[in-house]
């Protein structure tokens, strides 16, 4: 029997070569550490490295100084650390402590192996010379902030009214240039030399909030009380903060009292920047509402604060339920009149109660200004219900003091001698423009039929230097009628609109026919009302967006303009305003929509979108709850659901929500994988077994992959694992396995390996057993379609090979500082370099692509050749559909094993060189 040696994970310092030269601020103080792995097993272990000053205080430069380094049993290396001199840096003797240990936790350095201090190392020295730092600090739109405090090594300035400072005697050295506005701090870092003026901007993002209404619709028509009247309303935030406001529908009667129906017609929305909504408000109509026609209004406020509002005017008219009495073979006299003057209106009173009742009839006229013109009023008796109605007719006297215009003839009627006629009356009828009045005693007499008035709105636009903008479109939105014309050689544009005691809003459209900015007016006068836009910068947005690492295939809009999402990338032919922006993300047959912020700068921008999918406790909670009576109503079913069926019986289920909640909220396969650890599976594997088949049938097709990973991983699926992965539908490629030599073991971990290739299951054993890997390292594995050789993607190591190496040395988006000759995928990642400022590369493709054309290159790619222990596989990746601003990769295997893989040329290719330099573009 042999029986192996525990794991022993142990590290230990040899050498270390301590700095002792005196530093300025400018400098960083470098240590080299001789490491060796002292352990029995292959190990990644870190070294850390901190300086204490003579202010007592440790230094880690925020603990970014460590370097890792993986090493073999017995084997040594030297790692080189370093630390930065910092502004707050005092003068005076450093101590320094270098340390190794075994793991990481974030940026914290955890399980000690060994370490080495050593006292009053090196020293930094004060310096009297000094430098200028000037600059400007601005919004995002380029105006200058006033009075704005900058602080440069020391020394604190104010900005002037072109938000222009400028900072001298500033000490040399590596300097934090820091601005503060309401509060908050922006910073940059700047190396200041002596007796040289250097200059360094600030730009600042202010919050602002710019809620409009984009449109408003309400139901119109005729109502009685009790009914409900509904209106659709949509709303965009222009501003760049998040903002909560209420959206009230109210209507305004013939009282002109503004109606607003309470907390049952408002409706709280919050919304993003740059985010569109539409929403429904509702109002029903009171128990004795005025009788009469109403304006519907669209109020939008925040706090105390009105934000916008909006009017559809006469859009409803609201009726009485009261039928005391019915007005009957209503007419009256038509022409023109003077004051003075009677007309004669003839009408008929029906009474609906069933005794003799008396009523209160009033005629007024209403004028074009809205007013009312009454006389006196009248009294009629009738008979109770059912007996004849005879006619009645009154006179009515044109008043003195009645303007010229043409009148409605309106005739109410109420029950009773001495009613209260602010109540609705028990009917209304009313005759449109039945006559008019030409009164000799007003001057300026309005014409009959006269046109409402109205007043001019001009729209200018203009550059952000001020200069006249031609062909740009304009337009004014009328409560829901657009129009729009396109500026003169002036820059102008004029609209002859009616006038309103509301606002409207004007706006201008760019060149890609998306609305850019808008503006309310409003128009109370013959005008001119003048309004001007400042056209903005524009910027072209491309990028990628991944589930889990998936990419994603679907639909993704970006303030009214919508595009597709092919394979995780997209592309968006409109040129976008400058700012802040909401994408919206709808993917094919993978959950609900999903939002992402972005900023558009002028110019491409590239973005790379990551969603990483949540366990959601309530499903899980859900399916431990109603098992097996919810899986048979529901036509798709989740994860989540499944677990919780899993666990449904085995546990109280007063305590399966504290179990669920106590797992990670993170990503969804580790928080699944933390929650079957914590709660025992129910039943048997053959009732597991029995419920991962149920899954199966509803389940979409990343659940399926989801709980594939989660059955690889978990140690509660010993035993069962290969049946678990079978009834997911991985048998025959399981079984393929087994018959090819791979133990039950070694085919789980592989199956994922053989769906996705066309390698056969012979194949592969023969390719893993040369390569002598593990079956549990390798990723992918490919064949060359004209050799038939085999190669593996394995996962690989930190710096050494596989997948893992790419990611780090050719990917980005780690926390590696590349220090030599590198080029780069164009994945929008970000990448840290160690002379140059960290870049964000272009957002081209995604990471599942760079394993595509890896795999495609090794499979289609030009004859391989050879290289220093190996061969190279080319490809142009245009000659097999990837668009993706690359021209060449090269991929190098060694072993039938990847090694590592980079573009070499393409105008999206980023190359670094150690000098520092920082090649955007490849030729």
């Amino acid at each position: 029997m042999e029986v192996e040696e525990p794991e022993r994970i142990q590290a230990a310092i040899g050498d270390v070569d301590w700095p002792n030269d005196e530093a300025t601020y400018s400098d960083r103080v470098e240590t080299s550490v001789e490491v060796e792995n002292t352990g029995n097993t292959r190990h990644e272990f870190y070294v850390g490295y901190s300086v204490r000053g003579p202010d007592g205080e440790w230094r880690d430069n925020n603990g970014s100084t460590h370097e890792s380094v993986t090493l073999s049993p017995g084997e040594q290396r030297q790692v080189n650390v370093e630390w930065e001199i910092t502004d707050e840096a005092p003068a005076g003797d450093y101590d320094v402590w270098t340390t190794v240990y075994a793991d990481r936790r974030g940026e914290e350095l955890q399980e000690k192996r060994d370490e080495r201090r050593q006292s009053s190392v090196f020293s930094v020295e004060e310096t009297n010379q000094t430098g200028t730092v000037t600059g400007y600090v601005t919004t995002s739109d380029g105006d200058g902030l006033e009075d704005v405090s900058v602080t440069v090594g020391g020394i604190t300035v104010k900005t002037n009214p072109d938000g222009y400072y400028d900072a001298e005697n500033v000490p040399i050295g590596k300097r934090t240039v820091s601005a503060t506005i309401e509060g908050q701090e922006y910073t940059k870092q700047q190396s200041v030399s002596a007796g040289q003026q250097v200059t360094t901007d600030i730009e600042v993002d202010l919050q602002t909030t710019d809620i409009q209404i984009t449109s408003f619709d309400p139901q119109t028509g005729t109502f009685s009380p009790g009914d409900e009247i509904t209106a659709s309303v949509g709303l965009v935030n222009e501003g760049n903060e998040e903002k909560t406001v209420r959206a009230t529908l109210g209507h305004r009667g013939p009282t002109g009292t503004l109606l607003d129906g309470g907390d049952e017609s408002t409706t709280s929305l919050t919304l993003a920047p740059s985010q569109q909504t539409t929403t429904e408000l509702s109002w029903t109509v009171g128990d004795d509402p005025n009788v009469g026609t109403y304006d519907a209004v669209l109020t939008v406020s925040a706090g105390d604060s009105q934000i916008a509002q909006s009017a559809e005017n006469d859009s409803v008219n609201l009726q009485s339920t009261d039928d005391a009495a019915t007005l009957l073979d209503y007419s009256q006299e038509s022409g023109t009149y003077e004051p003075d003057d009677t007309i004669e209106v003839e009408f008929a009173v029906e009474n609906n109660e069933e005794s003799s009742t008396t009523y209160y009839v009033e005629y007024v006229a209403r004028g074009s200004n809205g007013e009312m013109y009454a006389n006196d009023a009248y009294f009629v008796t009738r008979p109770p219900s059912g007996a004849e109605s005879p006619p009645t007719t009154i006179r009515y006297a044109v008043p003195e003091s009645a303007p010229n215009g043409t009148y409605d003839g309106v005739l109410r009627v109420w029950k009773g001698r001495s009613p209260d006629t602010s109540q609705p009356p028990a009917d209304q009828v009313t005759i449109s423009d039945v006559f008019s009045v030409e009164n000799p005693n007003v001057s300026e007499p309005e014409r009959p039929d006269e046109e409402a008035p109205t007043g001019k709105v001009t729209i200018r636009v203009e550059g952000s230097s001020g200069e006249v903008v031609e062909g740009t479109k304009v337009g004014i939105n009328l409560l829901g009628d657009n129009k729009e014309k396109t500026v003169g050689n002036d820059g102008v544009a004029t609209f002859e609109v009616p006038r309103r005691d509301i606002k409207y809003t004007a706006y201008y459209v760019g060149r890609s026919d998306i609305i850019q900015e808008r503006k309310p007016v409003l128009v109370d006068s013959e005008g001119p009302h003048d309004v001007a836009f400042e056209i903005k910068e524009t910027g072209t947005l491309r990028g990628t967006v991944t589930i889990d690492g998936e990419p994603v295939t679907g639909d993704i809009t970006l303030q009214g303009s919508e595009t597709q999402i092919e394979d995780g990338v997209f592309e968006f032919d409109d040129k976008v305003p400058i700012g802040y922006k909401t994408l919206v993300i709808d993917p094919d047959g993978n959950g609900p929509t999903r939002y992402a912020s972005v900023r558009i700068e002028p110019g491409e921008n590239g973005e790379t979108i990551q969603i990483t999918e949540r366990f959601r406790i309530g499903e899980y909670v859900s399916g431990a709850v109603l098992g097996d009576i919810g899986y048979r109503n529901r036509e798709t079913i989740s994860v989540e659901y499944t677990l919780g069926w899993m666990t449904s019986t085995t546990i109280p289920i007063s305590d399966v929500r504290d179990l669920a909640s106590s797992a990670s909220a993170g990503d969804k396969v580790d928080t699944a994988v933390n929650v079957v650890a914590i709660v025992p599976l129910v039943g048997d594997s053959s009732t597991v077994i029995s419920r991962i088949g149920k899954f199966v049938k509803k389940a979409p097709p990343k659940a399926v992959r989801d709980f594939a990973k989660i059955i690889r991983r978990s140690s509660k699926f010993d035993g069962m694992r290969y049946r678990a992965l079978s009834e997911l539908g991985y048998g025959d490629t399981l079984e393929s396995l087994t018959r090819a030599g791979f133990s039950r073991a070694e085919a789980t971990k592989l199956v994922s390996v053989a769906k996705s290739s066309d390698v056969s299951s012979d194949a592969l054993r023969s390719a893993v057993s040369k390569a002598d890997v593990a079956p549990k390292a390798v990723r992918k594995a490919v064949k060359n379609e004209e050799t038939g050789d085999v190669v593996l993607l394995t996962k690989g190591v930190r710096n050494e090979d596989g997948w893992t190496h790419i990611v780090r040395g050719h990917i980005g988006g780690t926390d590696r500082v590349i220090d030599s000759y590198k080029t780069f995928f164009p994945t929008g990642k970000e990448v840290k370099f160690k002379k140059h400022a960290d870049e964000v590369l272009p957002a081209r493709m995604t990471e599942k692509q760079v394993e595509e054309m890896v795999l495609t290159a090794i499979k289609k790619g030009d004859e391989p050749t050879d290289i220093g222990g190996g061969v190279a596989y080319t490809i142009d990746p245009r000659k097999h559909g990837y668009d993706v601003g690359i021209t060449k990769i090269q991929v190098e295997v060694s072993d039938g094993i990847v090694k590592t893989a980079y573009p070499t040329k393409g105008p999206s290719v980023y190359e670094y060189r150690p000098n520092g330099e920082l090649i955007k573009g490849v030729s």
